[in-house]
Order: structure tokens, then C-alpha cells, then sequence
């Protein structure tokens, strides 16, 4: 989970380089468009941050709960799923 946290960290930063840029430019056009390229970038980090907070709560919920934790457990991993199937 925390590469989605970097990711959305990396996006900010972006964004507010596309602004720092942004008030560089001579015109109100090309301003505009870098600002709204930032919003979008901003827009992007929210929704990961929104999504790490979704697969945390869903992991302590399994982590706490029997009959989801065990269900979660008996997930195929993506080498099963791969292949077709449990390696048992």
C-alpha cells in the first residue's frame, strides 16, 4: 500500500511543479492549461489516497474477521490464476 502513497505523493509534487511553471508563462492560454493539468494531477493523488484507504480498511476487516479472513486466505495467487488453478 504504500507504493500507492509514494505514487500519490509523486503526483502532488507534480502538480506543483506544473503550477510553479505555469505562473512563468507569458500566456493566460498556456497558463491555464498547465493549471488545469495540475488540478488533474491533484485529482489522480486523491484518488489513490482514496483507494489505499479502501484496501486498508478491507485488509484490517479481513484481518479481523473469521469467516472473511479465511476466505481472503483461500485466494488464488497470481501464479494460480496464471496457471489455472491451485497447485495443490
Amino acid at each position: 500500500m504504500s507504493g500507492f502513497i509514494d505514487r500519490a505523493k509523486d503526483w502532488r509534487r507534480r502538480a506543483a511543479e506544473l503550477r510553479r511553471i505555469a505562473e512563468r508563462m507569458l500566456t493566460s492560454a498556456t497558463r491555464t492549461s498547465l493549471m488545469d493539468r495540475a488540478a488533474s494531477l491533484e485529482h489522480h493523488a486523491e484518488n489513490l489516497e482514496q483507494v489505499t484507504a479502501k484496501f486498508r480498511n478491507i485488509h484490517e476487516t479481513a484481518a479481523s474477521s473469521g469467516p472473511l479472513r479465511d476466505f481472503i486466505s483461500r485466494r488464488p495467487t497470481p501464479a494460480q490464476q496464471q496457471h489455472g488453478g491451485d497447485d495443490d
